[in-house]
């Protein structure tokens, strides 16, 4: 059985490689930029996959169900259930660009690969001005002062990629740039920490 299954995992791995790989050379864009997503996703089922295994593993094969007995439940409870999180907002980078906006995004960039940085971070701001609310701005911009060696600008950037990813309700991505931050600005840590509490 420990081998069928053995040889059922190595199946759907290369399944899923060979849908990534179609799916790479249909649409390289995309895969590009939803990489984040997808590691994400990936992470998740992988966790859900251990969890499973362990249950699996760990279960007796016959193990008689536990009968716990009934919780009293408040009446409070009954009358208001737990609201849902709100889902996370769409993030559709650089697609929900302007055509014009877009154009400055590669303007921003080349001016970056070509080492202007004077030209890159003033079309990083005047796109900014544009469209505040998107987080992979200020991260492309923190980058541009990182390898500058403004230290400040860029973990003030970054500070406010976190912002807006927390706007977003991208939680576990904001948080993930709270190391960088710290290391960077760390007077802009704790209203990252409190926005991340609420």
């Amino acid at each position: 059985m420990k081998n069928f299954l053995a040889k059922l995992i190595v199946f759907l791995l290369l399944v899923a490689l060979v849908l990534f790989i179609f799916l790479t050379i249909q649409d390289p864009y995309r895969v590009r930029h939803d990489w984040a997503a997808t590691q994400n996703y990936v992470a998740r089922q992988w966790h859900a996959l251990q969890h499973w295994w362990a249950g699996q593993v760990a279960s007796p094969v016959h193990q008689q169900p536990v009968v716990h007995p009934p919780v009293p439940v408040a009446p409070a409870a009954l009358a208001a259930p737990p609201r849902p999180a709100p889902p996370p907002a769409p993030l559709h980078f650089p697609q929900n660009l302007t055509p014009a906006q877009y154009a400055l995004l590669m303007a921003a960039r080349s001016a970056f690969w070509q080492h202007d940085q004077a030209s890159a971070i003033a079309d990083y701001r005047a796109l900014i001005q544009q469209q505040p609310n998107i987080p992979q701005l200020y991260g492309e911009l923190g980058n541009l002062y990182y390898q500058a060696g403004h230290r400040l600008a860029a973990g003030e950037a970054y500070a406010h990629a976190a912002q807006s990813l927390i706007s977003h309700h991208q939680y576990p991505a904001a948080a993930a740039l709270l190391p960088l931050i710290h290391s960077l600005a760390p007077d802009q840590v704790p209203a990252i920490r409190e926005a991340l509490a609420r």
